[in-house]
């Protein structure tokens, strides 16, 4: 909560920083995992691969590199 009272809800948001997060299908079903890339990586274009695995604890994010796949598992 806030000093004021107001409930804060969602994920903090940074310009610097690019949030990575699994929609939800109902208010069930709410992401439990967030992952956060700096902006200054931005040039290996992340995405989050939700079509190989979507759970709402993990994350797997993929990026390449000079041709080179890479994933990346967050719990």
């Amino acid at each position: 909560m806030t000093e004021e009272g107001e409930d804060i809800i969602g994920a903090p948001h940074h310009p610097s920083w690019i949030m990575f997060a699994r929609s939800f299908s109902d208010n069930s079903d709410y992401p439990r995992v967030i992952t956060y890339i700096n902006i200054k990586l931005i040039s290996l274009r992340f995405s989050l691969r939700k079509d190989i695995f979507n759970h709402c604890d993990i994350n797997l994010v993929f990026f390449s590199n000079q041709d080179i796949m890479y994933f990346i598992l967050f719990k």
